[in-house]
């Protein structure tokens, strides 16, 4: 091999080296995974205590909608609600919620606004603090309040 050929396989095999590991990947599809559910639920109880009040009818309605939309059984949606309360308690800030569920697709991420909005209502009307507080999500989920997408 001539000197010209060794310093073409090398610099061939530095570019293919350095091209794999700064190659941008897809994102993986997250949308179902532990961590996501979490955050979703931990979202939905963001709004539940924005007025500083959980109420038993609130806690329901998170269990049940929870319940139905990851079809979990009922002692699973206590499980996993009262991981995502600790999860706040932590002192995990709403922004880590929210991205954690960004992978979720349009469609899924005005799904979640709508029950953002619903437990919000569901003492009759949204407290000025429950409105700013949908709105800051949805804000950082990137669904503005026509339920369309955000620009980035």
């Amino acid at each position: 091999m001539c000197r010209t050929q060794i310093f073409r396989s090398i610099g061939a095999h530095v570019g293919a080296v350095f091209s794999a590991k700064f190659r941008r990947r897809a994102p993986e599809a997250r949308t179902n995974t532990a961590e996501a559910r979490v955050a979703a639920c931990a979202l939905l109880l963001e709004i539940a205590w924005a007025d500083g009040v959980f109420t038993d009818a609130e806690r329901e309605h998170v269990e049940m909608t929870v319940r139905q939309q990851f079809g979990l059984s009922a002692c699973d949606a206590r499980q996993l609600v009262d991981e995502a309360a600790d999860a706040r308690r932590g002192g995990m800030p709403v922004w880590h919620f929210t991205r954690a569920v960004r992978n979720y697709n349009d469609g899924q991420r005005r799904l979640l606004a709508d029950f953002l909005q619903a437990i919000a209502d569901l003492d009759g009307a949204a407290s000025t603090r429950e409105a700013f507080a949908v709105e800051r999500i949805n804000r950082l989920m990137r669904v503005d309040e026509t339920w369309g997408p955000v620009a980035a």
